[in-house]
């Protein structure tokens, strides 16, 4: 499928709500190798009348024998100064989706100062054995099904950039371990297009002439100007238990922003390790 066709932020309806937070997106650099090791910071916005940062998400992968492993940082302001704050170990398996094989999940809430907050932790394991996952948590363990083919949400973004240099042509399809700890069955990952994004972009006011009746008025119209088109591979995420997420990659591996209906995740730096 080739590159022909030129999209700009506002006329894509998944990067319509968050384009106030895609002003200032500069085209990429030349991105590390998707497979290799990367760090990754991305925004979390919060998508209402505007976008609001209200988090943020790191990601940093470490390729080794049996795959790979991806640690995550997620910090989300909860209002009058809390934070709550999710970490996570997760060992992938070689193949497309990066399936997790098994997984130590902590989270904590810090206070306005920085504090953790007395009584408010917790931490659990997972495993996947190739047809169910086993959670271990309060000494206690809880089985759920899983079927033979499993991604987590998180680990969906490293899996988008490994794909986008060489998409596939049939979607992929598992389920999908949420929250580390929630199976929701029939998912699907698909190619939605290849375009050209246009990005960088300059909003001016000009003035735009008006033929009236008794005269020319002129009247402000904001208008885009500049701007740099980067090659980009559009996933789209489709299942039980979510909306539609839908996931903007360049084409050499760089994954640019994440629109999941309700947030939106913008990449804000990336270094290769």
């Amino acid at each position: 499928m080739a590159v022909t066709e030129t999209t700009r932020i506002d006329d894509h309806f998944s990067l319509r709500p968050m384009a106030g937070a895609l002003r200032n997106l500069q085209p990429p650099g030349k991105a590390p190798r998707p497979d290799g090791a990367w760090s990754a910071e991305f925004v979390l916005y919060t998508l209402a009348n505007r976008p609001w940062p209200t988090g943020s998400l790191t990601l940093v992968r470490t390729p080794h024998e049996e795959g790979a492993e991806l640690n995550t940082d997620y910090s989300l302001a909860c209002g009058s100064g809390v934070t709550f704050r999710t970490g996570a170990e997760v060992l992938c398996a070689p193949g497309a989706l990066g399936t997790p094989s098994a997984w130590t999940v902590a989270t904590r809430q810090l206070d306005a100062q920085g504090k953790e907050t007395p009584d408010v932790f917790g931490e659990f394991r997972g495993a996947y054995d190739g047809t169910h996952v086993v959670i271990k948590q309060y000494g206690k363990e809880r089985s759920v099904s899983a079927g033979t083919s499993l991604a987590w949400s998180w680990g969906l973004f490293d899996a988008v950039q490994r794909l986008a240099v060489n998409p596939p042509s049939e979607p992929l399809t598992f389920a999908l371990l949420d929250h580390f700890d929630q199976v929701k069955p029939g998912h699907a990952l698909r190619l939605r297009k290849r375009c050209r994004l246009l990005v960088g972009t300059e909003f001016v006011v000009e003035e735009q002439a008006a033929e009236l009746e008794h005269g020319t008025v002129f009247r402000p119209r904001r208008v885009e100007r500049g701007g740099t088109t980067v090659d980009c591979v559009v996933f789209e995420q489709t299942g039980r238990g979510i909306l539609p997420i839908v996931y903007w990659c360049t084409t050499d591996g760089r994954l640019l922003m994440v629109s999941t209906g309700l947030e939106a995740y913008v990449r804000k730096t990336e270094e290769a390790r």
